[in-house]
């Protein structure tokens, strides 16, 4: 089994009232193609923008093969 590249742990958005993301928890293996699939509205952008760093979660961390990210802008992650 391959080291995860990416993962995330607890990741909580909310824009509003409205909870977009509650809880996300999820782990690529490096080296490895993987999607985000489910139906409008499911928080699939949403998640995506907070694992970038584009929207600031309100709760949980991002990790990429190990080190955490969390805090970290955008244009920093992808070095």
């Amino acid at each position: 089994m391959s080291a995860a590249g990416l993962s995330a742990t607890g990741l909580s958005l909310s824009f509003g009232g409205v909870h977009a993301v509650r809880g996300v928890s999820l782990e690529t293996p490096e080296g490895q193609l993987t999607a985000l699939i489910g139906r409008d509205g499911a928080g699939k952008t949403t998640t995506f923008n907070a694992l970038c760093g584009l929207n600031k979660p309100s709760a949980g961390r991002t990790q990429i093969f190990g080190p955490d990210i969390s805090r970290l802008a955008p244009r920093d992650r992808a070095q």
